[in-house]
């Protein structure tokens, strides 16, 4: 368990999307916020593997990450936090592990799609890591792992 803004945090990686549906749930109440952005957490596919990283706290869950793992690299795929923990460096905490999990099984690049909604986050936590583009004009992003 992990302190981030006094939140203790629990990151479980695993590729069953069972446990991120409470959280689908939430998303699918606030598409309309994302308008063009992610409306579904859930992954399947055929040519990469998937794995969830989800956040929990006090046994409820708060955030998730849907990445994609394929050959030397991956994708963060889908990330969302729930709207009573945004702000709080769930996002940042989640991303940080993936990042960590990545390295440990020899992954060389990350590749992040960002909605315009989510900029700002990328933009801060594109600070912590090795990244070869200008920030002003993101959308998509690589992380050299």
């Amino acid at each position: 368990m992990a302190m981030t803004n006094k939140l203790n945090i629990d990151i479980i990686y695993t590729s069953d999307s069972e446990l991120i549906l409470p959280l689908q749930n939430e998303l699918k109440s606030e598409v309309n916020i994302f308008a063009g952005g992610i409306s579904c957490l859930v992954h399947s596919s055929d040519y990469y593997d998937v794995i969830y990283f989800i956040a929990k706290h006090n046994e409820n869950i708060i955030g998730s990450a849907t990445v994609l793992v394929y050959n030397e690299a991956c994708e963060i795929y889908k990330l969302f936090v729930s709207k009573e923990f945004r702000c709080r460096s769930v996002g940042s905490f989640l991303v940080s592990n993936i990042v960590n999990y990545m390295r440990s099984i020899g992954k060389k690049e990350m590749k992040v799609e960002a909605i315009n909604e989510s900029i700002d986050f990328w933009k801060k936590t594109c600070c912590n890591y090795n990244i070869d583009q200008d920030l002003s004009c993101m959308k998509n992003i690589i992380f050299t792992l």
